[in-house]
């Protein structure tokens, strides 16, 4: 009998031991602290201007940059998600997906100053003025930031949103134009086509024949 309880105590022992080794040699994660920046650079170029408007078309590159500010290491890599976003003239409820950029798997490393960077592909969009409004403009910029996991660890953008928006913003795709209930609408390359059609008429001059 004392054998066997001496035998269970044996076991005992060495599972504890076990666990304390794992314990002990599990990788320690850091909290992560991020400061996130991102520029909007957006130029204006008129095309043209009528007795009854205006063409103009809107030079849109969006600019980010990612740096770690917490003082505890963090070598795990991250994921980056940009997405640019305009808006129908005229309509401040209607909106267009005109790009998103995707950045998978870098590091925020001492070699770097704890930086990453990156930007948008340069996107052009157009819009008439005056009496015939048609066509869109940059209104935004959301940048997402998740863990190896996809956890989300950090967030910007140039206007309030809230987690529900940002949910709903991720499935999204480029070229997409949606309502503010987040309900698809349309897309992109129907709205270029009526800025198109609309330019002639916004520049025409009344004295035309």
């Amino acid at each position: 009998m004392r054998s066997r309880t001496k035998a269970f105590a044996y076991f005992a022992l060495l599972a504890s031991a076990v666990a304390v080794k794992a314990q002990e040699t599990k990788p320690v994660v850091f909290p992560l602290h991020l400061e996130i920046k991102a520029n909007a650079v957006v130029k204006d170029r008129e095309l043209g201007a009528g007795d009854d408007g205006a063409a103009v078309l809107q030079d849109i590159v969006v600019k980010v940059k990612i740096r770690k500010t917490s003082s505890s290491p963090y070598t795990e890599p991250l994921n980056a998600e940009l997405y640019v976003v305009g808006r129908r003239v005229r309509n401040d409820v209607v909106y267009g997906i005109l790009d998103i950029v995707k950045k998978k798997g870098f590091t925020l490393t001492p070699e770097d100053n704890y930086v990453y960077e990156f930007e948008s592909d340069h996107y052009v969009i157009g819009h008439t003025t005056g009496k015939i409004e048609v066509g869109g403009e940059y209104e935004a910029y959301v940048v997402i930031v998740t863990d190896k996991d996809g956890k989300i660890v950090g967030t910007k953008s140039s206007r309030k949103l809230t987690s529900k928006e940002i949910d709903a913003l991720r499935k999204f795709r480029k070229g997409i134009v949606f309502d503010k209930d987040g309900n698809i609408v349309g897309n992109m390359e129907q709205a270029k086509e009526n800025f198109k059609a609309a330019v002639p008429v916004a520049l025409q001059d009344d004295d035309d024949d």
